[in-house]
């Protein structure tokens, strides 16, 4: 596993062995769209050339705080999807069911944002990095 990108809001990590991506969201608060949108750059930043065609992502928004705020949820929600788009699968892995569901009613909302959805680690790596 190699660190390709860490702040302190979202933490960037490379599985080669299992060839996926994983992108971790911290507990803090983004706070506003600027902020959603430089640490997602970042994060696109730090792939590099690394070709994403062939690997998996895992999201794992466990830590993420839950908002009230529907402009910055859905800011985060496409600064994601946006990032997210050239990886050959993506997940979503979420602690709770509440998550789930207000994870699904975002996405309901956003036309190209359809993630698959996880609350176990184990299922959504082994979605990730099959095929």
């Amino acid at each position: 596993m190699f660190v390709l990108h860490d702040d302190p809001y979202l933490s960037l990590q490379r599985h080669t062995d299992l060839k996926y991506v994983l992108l971790v969201r911290s507990d803090r608060q983004f706070g506003s769209v600027h902020r959603v949108a430089t640490s997602v750059r970042e994060c696109a930043k730090a792939l590099g050339d690394i070709k994403v065609a062939r690997l998996g992502l895992l999201l794992d928004w466990r830590l993420a705080p839950l908002t009230t705020d529907p402009v910055l949820l859905k800011h985060v929600v496409q600064q994601t999807d946006v990032f997210a788009k050239g990886f050959a699968r993506r997940a979503l892995l979420i602690a709770t069911p509440v998550g789930v569901m207000q994870s699904e009613r975002v996405a309901r909302t956003i036309d190209h944002a359809k993630p698959v959805l996880f609350t176990d680690e184990a299922a959504a790596i082994a979605y990730v990095t099959k095929g």
